[in-house]
């Protein structure tokens, strides 16, 4: 198929782009400071995730990539998914279960559609559900956030399960120390606003964040799923995020209030426009204290509780599909309304200990408790008998009728961690720790790591890297039943992962360049499997190999003039991620002065494959997406800008998890917006 554009039409896009953002510049009277950070600044940003302790990007023992805040609010991208494909070895795309979900891969491997082999943390806390490892809270807007660490690689030795290809943590904004607004509306009936707030009493620190969103949608014209026959759907959503916290020098206390919704597209993979829809309602309490138990060790005591839902409506069958099997026959569609709850329970104590000068000792415990309650579906028909292949199937009109997915149950977890950290000499340091994690449903795992980091010169190291990571079987994996798509298996063990890299960093003054090189080693992966006429979920018998290759640059190149660019290439593809591109690569470029900013941004995808309803792999075409932002700021906190995304209005497809779509997912095209901001 065809992508739409050349690359010469995207050239000249991008010289149109440069050439108004440098003209604007030269009437420009007024100096003002720099809005981003230079590279310099950056490099002085800790990084914390690789070891729970704060280091720089040249020592962390992690293939690691750092965003700031005011990196990211300079580019062409409101949520998380969109700068993750700027991120290398990541890659978010589009999904078939609902308009705002868009799932997370690293390293070319990914099982199913969800994020579960990536875990996602926001200000320390777990996103990554029990229930399918899919995000609680889909659609990550970067409003508020103070920066973000992606880590490739293997983090269980740190945080368990789902840490299993990589770890991107958020930290948000606190303590501004003002008012800080935004608002932003576009073409789409997209409308973002933003406010937060500090505020000082006694020793104490009180944030609020507010967020809220709203996106009528763009329009697909596509085959219905049911009958093949023309049709347009839209990808609405909406949601609403609030964030209270305060805190002391040792002491924060944090609650979340989270609200997404969508509506049409395909739920899960098929039309049913005017009918489907989704839900995800998240809300937290958190709390922390650090105590400073002697001069060199602090112990940090955690604890949170969430509870969450997942919430569905769509078609399984469209209008007349079952009279022929139904009794008493019915011509109505098949509808399946279903809630997913979830309560979280959690508790952690953490230890640091600097033992000596160049050695030093981070421990703890966690423990876990979910309640999953009752899997219920409500339908008109009955499901249960229709997945058994039972017939005739029930047809209950309007009568309220429940199938039961799984029962409510309970699942534990504990875990202990121990890490040390040693300089050995002025060019050696040592990294050794591991974790071991014991779940009541399915078993244990230890998941170990080693590194070795040596310091070339001042400004560059070399990190030999192995690691191990588990995955464990989520709540869907290990019980469901009574439904169409797939049985659970309680007797699944966690899938595992062993990973070797070497990664050379170097960060100058005005310059970083890091490369890294992987090889990937799977045990027990978790997969659907045909077994008569049904899927269930197995560990595999095979053991597979993956290795591939990263880069990321960055360049001051004159004091208005900033270049970051990544590039990842997957030499020998695993056979289940054929979902996913085998190279992917990302250019910015970034102009600043006096009131004016210019940024543009390009990515790379190469081809992916789609399983077609014939059973045969279509190859979808590789694609580049655009993005342009231009920032006016007329007064010290207050800026003015306009931003487009997929500026090339390029008509490409993703792929989608099940078989049912011929031509993959549609994805959207151009999107212009104009923003204001605002800081008292």
């Amino acid at each position: 198929m065809s992508i739409g554009y050349s690359k010469k039409h995207i050239l000249k896009q991008l010289l149109a782009a440069v050439s108004l953002g440098v003209a604007a510049t030269v009437s420009a009277q007024d100096d003002h400071a720099l809005f981003g950070m230079s590279l310099e600044e950056l490099l002085n940003v800790p990084v914390k995730s690789a070891t729970l302790t704060e280091l720089d990007i040249l020592s962390a023992p992690s293939s690691i990539s750092l965003f700031h805040h005011q990196q990211f609010e300079l580019m062409g991208v409101d949520y998380l998914h969109e700068l993750i494909n700027f991120v290398p070895g990541f890659q978010a795309f589009r999904q078939g279960d609902g308009p705002n979900e868009y799932y997370i891969s690293a390293r070319g491997r990914r099982t199913g559609s969800s994020n579960r082999e990536i875990l996602v943390l926001v200000d320390g806390q777990r996103q990554n559900r029990d229930l399918d490892g899919a995000l609680a809270v889909p659609v990550i807007l970067l409003a508020g956030v103070e920066k973000i660490e992606f880590i490739r690689g293997p983090g269980s030795a740190l945080y368990g399960s789902n840490a299993f290809m990589g770890v991107i943590d958020i930290t948000t904004k606190k303590g501004v120390n003002r008012i800080e607004s935004s608002v932003s509306a576009g073409d789409a009936g997209t409308k973002i606003v933003h406010a937060q707030a500090s505020y000082a009493v006694a020793n104490w620190t009180l944030d609020a964040q507010l967020t809220g969103l709203i996106d009528e949608g763009q329009r697909y014209d596509v085959a219905d799923t049911f009958t093949g026959l023309p049709t347009t759907i839209t990808d609405p959503h909406s949601g609403t995020s609030l964030r209270l916290s305060a805190s002391s020098n040792n002491t924060s206390v944090t609650f979340v209030s989270e609200r997404r919704r969508s509506k049409n597209f395909y739920i899960p993979d098929t039309t049913a426009e005017g009918t489907s829809r989704t839900s995800n309602p998240v809300d937290a309490l958190s709390l922390s204290h650090r105590w400073l138990a002697a001069q060199d060790l602090t112990v940090n005591f955690s604890g949170s509780y969430t509870q969450l839902a997942y919430e569905a409506r769509f078609f399984i069958a469209p209008e007349g599909a079952l009279a022929a099997v139904s009794s008493p026959s019915g011509t109505d569609p098949f509808i399946i309304q279903l809630e997913q709850p979830q309560q979280n329970l959690v508790g952690a104590v953490q230890g640091d200990w600097q033992w000596q000068p160049d050695i030093s000792f981070q421990g703890g415990v966690e423990w876990r408790k979910g309640h999953y309650g009752d899997l219920r579906v409500r339908n008109n028909y009955d499901l249960t008998a229709l997945a058994n292949g039972d017939y005739p199937i029930a047809f209950y009109g309007d009568e309220e009728r429940y199938s039961y997915v799984y029962h409510a149950f309970d699942q534990s977890m504990l875990a202990g961690y121990l890490q040390a950290q040693a300089k050995l000499n002025d060019d050696w340091a040592l990294t050794v720790g591991g974790r071991y994690d014991r779940y009541s449903s399915s078993g244990s795992a230890y998941s170990p790591r080693l590194a070795l980091v040596r310091t070339l010169t001042a400004n560059q190291s070399l990190k030999l890297l192995y690691g191990e990571a588990f995955r464990a079987p989520t709540i869907n994996e290990l019980a469901a039943e009574n439904n169409i798509y797939v049985t659970g298996n309680p007797q699944l063990d966690s899938e595992r992962v062993s990973t070797l890299e070497l990664v050379w960093v170097g960060a100058w003054e005005r310059r970083q360049l890091s490369v890294s090189m992987f090889q990937n080693q799977f045990k027990g992966g978790i997969y659907q499997r045909v077994m008569g006429n049904n899927r269930i979920f197995a560990n595999s018998q095979n053991e597979e190999r993956a290795s591939g290759a990263e880069l990321g640059y960055f360049e001051q190149l004159s004091d208005y003039w900033q270049l970051r660019a990544s590039a990842s290439r997957v030499f020998t593809p695993l056979d289940e991620g054929f979902r996913l591109a085998d190279t992917t690569g990302s250019i910015t470029v970034n102009y600043q002065k006096s009131k004016w900013n210019l940024n543009v941004g390009w990515v790379f995808t190469g081809e992916r494959e789609q399983v077609v309803p014939s059973g045969d792999r279509l190859t979808l075409d590789s694609y580049q997406w655009l993005t342009a932002k231009v920032r006016y700021q007329w007064a010290k906190n207050r800026d003015l800008w306009l931003q487009v995304k997929n500026a090339a209005d390029a008509n490409y497809h993703t792929p989608a998890q099940s078989e049912s779509l011929e031509y993959g997912l549609p994805n959207r095209g151009r999107e212009l917006s104009l923003g204001l901001s605002l800081g008292f």
